[in-house]
């Protein structure tokens, strides 16, 4: 009773820790997944920018809001030049110079400078000054402790400066312009949008010249620039969702309080940047989406738990029949009867409650999210542990009135009882249940809560299924060894092989929940391995890589890039052949560009994708995931580089996704000006970058040639159109190993995609979630199995008791009894495994429905058992026979005395 009443407990108590834990979880992914190039507005900081003076009342004022948020880091002040970009009708530019050496540089201005940057010798000559980057200070010549000079002219010709001192020089970023993070910080990258552009070039970062918020006021008012000062502060390390809610609330009420305080006049008005609003409402989508999924079964927990507590006192109340004879037959009133039952089992009921609060705080820390729990869902937790330990306390009265009034009114003698088909009833459902989730219609996408209970359905329909044909199959068994029925000395096998011959009441209900139990732990166990594979296949086919930059084209990353031909006039015609001198740039490892180009065919006239890859590099680099779809594109990959190219057959192709396309087929493809022959050499369904639309992978070396001087790597001499739809990509191994690519060349990407951000989608992260509570749930069901077995091998060793003493009176040992009935739970054990087995064989058709949390995705959502989950439902399934065995060895060890005394 005590360990029903644990289970119960922590079946309620789990759900708002496991939400709280959930949201938490998700919250620190979506703070740890924000790239490295994000702008501030969608990181986990917040940014107030105003055009006050720092040593103005109004900026103290806005220091002083943002420290009066908990939550946020000490704020930072922060300016940067903006003059020009106030200026451009007047052409104004800023130079740091020394001697006869200038080159152009923008202010910027920090509270300690030197706390901020990576500082490159070992210590700073003058206390006051400014901080030049390292590139800079070796154009110059100059290092710390030197003098130099800041000055502003403007196309006119207007000139000022103002002396100053080198306090020092620090590191740079990949650019060779941007201040390089401090280990463990990211400051400098999250200003990456922010940073003020070189002058001259307005692609490039410009050369900071940073000094302290005195230094760099009183430079910018004697050249006349103007500094737009910023407050920074980042969310503190640690913080619950429910913590930067708060914050983000915050926030919010500043931002709505500076628009609405903006006046007409402003040129620069105060403006709040910040994410933490938005990453908090993602984990808040994330978690919602989880709840959903482990809502069903959170339920199924508590309903399965209540039914085991109905069951061990239904088997209390037939164990103490003549107990509750005796009080009806005093006169007792029912009422009363189910009120001492209560009583009696309020403190086992306590007791279980807080076990199982501290139960359910453990596992959700143990197998739940990795998001902290705190009193907010841990105080809830103990509510609900003791208010479902009190309510089984009160079930358990009702269930014992109500045997009790079945005693005082009982069933007329003419009344004859007709056993209820519960078998046929089970399999009906489970049958009716699985037919109606195979004929569903799954363009809805998510599975819906009642059809995540079919598999407990159809568990316990082979369960008891099993339990029936048991019998039949020991009986078979029994005839194919011709061993004699009654031998000269009976043995423990032969005991046992009776004993699972004989017609066992409540044997098929317990083995139907023995084998729900050992079921549901394949079926979690399966699921949450296959949910993960799937997951990580569909990211690599969607992302390609684990970054991929979207550029305008390669030559922008090529140090020496060809210029296209000119144009051909209206009566010439277009040169053949490649132009001369044009090659695909040279990266480093773990780095390949990826052309992708709109293509029509010409048969069929649909719109597909060409994607031109170079085999020898985009192997190491791409995605491949586990499944065997992406596997089979990289073998196709291989064939590929193994083809040559033959002008008259065409260019070798992968087909991915095409329909009515096989291997030896020729397609004519043509994208603007240039027409080409494939000749497909494999035909796979997916291929990393795959986005749903039917797509030809072809190598890069025959296929540049073709293009000629439409060929997407030259550098292109006007803005015109080519007539090809070209989309450059760089793939990489890792965002810092694209990001480090692209800052080497000065390149800003259009886009950036990174796999993490996919892995970060809403559903597939509440997938994820939820697996560790499937697994929970499935366990605790496990646990149940253990003890239905037990409860039923207690009842069978009480009414064997006269039996047992038979049977030692005629020779047969209490050692020789133990083992029979080992050998009998075993083999109910081993044959709700092998049902179990055959159940979830049944569910792999439709796994896909149950757990495929996007099922438009490719690749196909494949279930696949593996060895671990048999090994754990073994295991389960040999402490399930363990423990009942010891449980009936306890009850069938009674002496002769008790067992006369029973029986009679």
């Amino acid at each position: 009773m005590l360990l029903v009443f644990t289970v119960l407990a922590t079946a309620s108590a789990a759900p708002p820790m496991f939400a709280e834990a959930s949201e938490n979880a998700a919250f620190e992914s979506a703070r740890a997944g924000v790239p490295v190039g994000a702008r501030q507005s969608d990181a986990d900081v917040v940014r107030l920018t105003a055009s006050a003076s720092p040593s103005s009342a109004d900026q103290r004022a806005v220091l002083d809001e943002i420290r009066a948020i908990a939550g946020l880091s000490a704020p930072t002040l922060n300016g940067k030049s903006v003059g020009v970009e106030l200026g451009r009708s007047s052409r104004w530019e800023s130079f740091l110079a020394h001697g006869a050496r200038s080159e152009r540089a923008r202010l910027f201005a920090l509270p300690d400078p030197a706390e901020h940057l990576v500082p490159a010798e070992d210590g700073a000559a003058a206390q006051a000054g400014v901080w030049l980057p390292v590139p800079l200070a070796r154009e110059l010549g100059v290092k710390a402790g030197d003098p130099v000079t800041f000055s502003a002219r403007t196309r006119r010709g207007d000139e000022r400066r103002v002396d100053t001192t080198v306090a020092g020089t620090y590191q740079v970023a990949e650019d060779g312009r941007r201040p390089l993070d401090r280990p463990g910080r990211r400051d400098w990258s999250l200003r990456r949008g922010e940073l003020p552009p070189d002058s001259g070039f307005e692609t490039l970062p410009a050369y900071l010249v940073i000094g302290d918020i005195a230094t760099g006021e009183r430079l910018a008012n004697e050249v006349g620039d103007q500094m737009l000062w910023s407050v920074d502060a980042a969310l503190a390390p640690g913080l619950t969702i429910a913590e930067a809610r708060v914050v983000a609330d915050r926030i919010g009420l500043l931002r709505k309080r500076y628009v609405q305080g903006r006046s007409d006049g402003e040129v620069l008005a105060r403006r709040v940047a910040s994410g933490i609003g938005d990453l908090t409402e993602q984990a808040g989508d994330v978690a919602e989406g989880v709840r959903q999924r482990t809502s069903p079964l959170e339920w199924a927990a508590v309903l399965v738990a209540l039914t085991a507590l109905v069951a061990v006192v239904a088997a209390a109340l037939r164990r103490r029949d003549i107990e509750v004879r005796h009080a009806v037959g005093t006169g007792t009133p029912t009422a009363l009867v189910g009120l001492l039952w209560s009583l009696e089992h309020l403190l086992p009921a306590v007791v279980g409650g807080v076990l199982g609060w501290l139960c359910a705080w453990a596992i959700v820390g143990q197998v739940g999210p990795t998001g902290a729990v705190t009193a907010l869902s841990v105080g809830p937790g103990l509510t609900l542990a003791m208010t479902a330990a009190v309510a089984g306390a009160l079930l358990v009265g009702a269930f014992a009135g109500a045997v009790a009034a079945r005693r005082v009114r009982p069933a007329a003698p003419s009344t004859s009882r007709r056993p209820v088909p519960w078998l046929v009833l089970v399999v009906a459902a489970a049958a009716t249940a699985t037919a109606g989730l195979a004929a569903a219609d799954r363009s809805g996408g998510d599975a819906r809560s009642i059809d995540l209970f079919v598999p407990l359905l159809v568990f316990i329909a082979a369960g008891a299924l099993g339990m029936r044909l048991l019998p039949w199959l020991t009986r078979a068994s029994w005839r194919s060894t011709r061993q004699p029925s009654r031998p000269p000395r009976p043995t423990a096998l032969w005991l046992a092989r009776r004993r699972l011959v004989a017609a066992v009441p409540g044997r098929a209900p317990v083995a139907a929940a023995v084998t729900a139990g050992l079921g549901m732990v394949l079926f979690a166990l399966s699921g949450v391995a296959a949910t993960r594979t799937s997951i990580e296949d569909r990211v690599a086919a969607r992302s390609g890589a684990e970054a991929v930059a979207t550029i305008e084209s390669a030559w922008q990353l090529d140090d020496d890039p060809v210029l296209a031909p000119p144009r051909p006039k209206a009566d010439e015609l277009p040169p053949e052949g490649p132009v001369p001198g044009v090659r695909t740039p040279p990266l480093p490892a773990r780095t390949t560009l990826v052309w992708r180009i709109d293509v029509t065919n010409a048969a069929t006239f649909g719109t597909h994708h060409l994607l031109i890859v170079d085999p020898a590099t985009i192997d190491g680099t791409a995605s491949w995931g586990h499944g065997p779809e992406l596997a089979q594109a990289r073998r196709a990959l291989s064939r590929l580089a193994a083809e040559n190219y033959d002008p008259i057959v065409g260019l070798p192709a992968i087909a991915v996704g095409v329909a009515d396309v096989d291997v030896g087929d020729l397609v004519q493809v043509e994208g603007g000006p240039w027409r080409e022959r494939l000749r497909v050499v494999a035909a796979v369904d997916v291929f990393p970058r795959y986005a749903g639309e039917p797509m030809y992978v072809v190598p890069a070396g025959p296929a540049f040639p073709t293009f000629g001087p439409v060929d997407p790597r030259l550098k292109p001499r006007d803005r015109l159109s080519n007539g090809l739809a070209v989309r450059t990509e760089l793939w990489g191994t890792s965002d810092r190993a694209v990001d480090a690519v692209l800052s080497a060349h000065g390149v800003q990407p259009r886009q950036l995609d990174t796999a993490g951000q996919l892995r970060r989608r809403d559903i597939f992260v509440a997938a994820e979630q939820a697996g560790g509570y499937q697994v929970a749930v499935g366990t605790y069901l496990a646990l149940l199995a253990v003890l239905a077995l037990c409860v039923h091998a207690q009842r069978r060793a009480a009414a064997d008791r006269p039996t047992d003493l038979m049977l030692a009176r005629l020779g047969f040992g209490r050692s020789r009894v133990l083992l029979s009935r080992a050998v009998e739970q075993a083999a109910v054990a081993a044959m709700a495994l092998l049902c179990a087995l055959l159940g979830l064989l049944l569910l792999t058709p439709l796994a896909g429905r149950l757990l495929d949390v996007a099922p438009d995705d490719a690749p196909a959502f494949r279930l696949v058992v593996p060895p671990t989950a048999v090994v754990a439902a073994a295991l389960a399934a040999l402490v399930a026979a363990g423990a009942a065995t010891a449980v009936s060895g306890q009850r069938s060890g009674r002496g002769e005395e008790e067992a006369y005394r029973t029986d009679a």
